[in-house]
């Protein structure tokens, strides 16, 4: 799987960061071929760590997490 790394994120506000580890146990991964194998995703989510009422946020989508 190919690693890259994205640029140094820039603005006004500092950043946090999150990382996420999902799952599908109950889906099998299409590209192992150990058919045992559940499915999996790693996510890093970036976000303001201040909270800043003078300006204007970007609008975000809500993430469900079940």
């Amino acid at each position: 799987m190919p690693v890259f790394k994205l640029p140094k994120p820039t603005g006004d506000f500092p950043i946090g960061t999150m990382t996420m580890h999902f799952v599908g146990n109950n889906r099998v991964d299409p590209l192992s071929n150990d058919k045992t194998e559940k499915r999996e995703l790693m996510v890093k989510v970036f976000y303001p760590s201040e909270k800043d009422d003078t300006k204007e946020y970007e609008k975000y989508i809500r993430i469900l997490i079940f």
